[in-house]
């Protein structure tokens, strides 16, 4: 899978939006949140989100597809 497909996808999991949270990229992976956490540890927060950690899907797929490539 390419990482645009990864991006599509991920972004109709979430309704269209950019950002990620935690436990939607679990529940989008079929993970646990801890595998989820353990996955964007390093990538860098939505500033301003009091409502839950939020990542940007660009930066998370390019995660999942370095992982896939080990």
């Amino acid at each position: 899978m390419e990482k645009q497909a990864v991006i599509r996808e991920m972004k109709s999991f979430v309704g269209g939006a950019s950002y990620i949270s935690v436990n939607a990229l679990a529940k989008h992976l079929g993970k646990s949140k801890e595998f989820a956490g353990t996955l964007i540890r390093g990538l860098d927060k939505i500033p301003g989100e009091e409502k839950g950690t939020k990542y940007f899907i660009p930066e998370v797929a390019q995660r999942i597809m370095e992982v896939k490539r080990q």
